[in-house]
């Protein structure tokens, strides 16, 4: 028989052919799955193969196995008025590699939770505060807040 095809899985774009996907042609933001070995383990015809004693029987008629491929990390940068924040987002946790105020502002940690990062930049007369939030949403995708008051 062939060798198994590999296959990906991810959100769908309602149609069976080639990906027209414009964006970069750096890694998916999508995991990939490929599969980790051949129907019955490579081996021609029907049933599981192999024979001895012993052995795991427990993928028996399952199929082929799979391993899923995680998404490569990616960093961002957000800004405002009263400086800049760096994340990187990597097996889907945040990490604050970068906080960066702007001249006559301060910048503060206010959180740095694997899932939300908060930074706030307060002028020095502290009559403007700017505030950067990123979060990872239930799905592990990233969003973001800029806001000033």
């Amino acid at each position: 028989p062939p060798p198994p095809t590999p296959t990906t899985t991810g959100r769908s774009s309602g149609h069976s052919g080639p990906s027209d996907s414009s964006s970069s042609s750096g890694p998916s933001s999508s995991p990939t799955t490929v599969p980790a070995t051949a129907p019955n383990g490579g081996q021609g015809g029907p049933g599981p193969s192999g024979g001895g004693s012993g052995g795991d029987r427990g993928h028996e008629g399952s199929g082929p196995q799979s391993t899923t491929v995680p998404r490569a990390p990616e960093v961002h940068t957000y800004g405002s008025a009263g400086g800049t924040v760096t994340v990187r987002l990597a097996h889907g946790q945040l990490q604050l590699l970068d906080d960066s105020a702007a001249g006559g502002y301060r910048a503060s940690v206010e959180n740095a939770q694997p899932d939300d990062i908060e930074v706030r930049f307060d002028s020095a007369q502290g009559q403007v505060r700017w505030r950067i939030r990123v979060r990872v949403d239930h799905d592990g995708q990233l969003t973001h807040e800029v806001t000033q008051s």
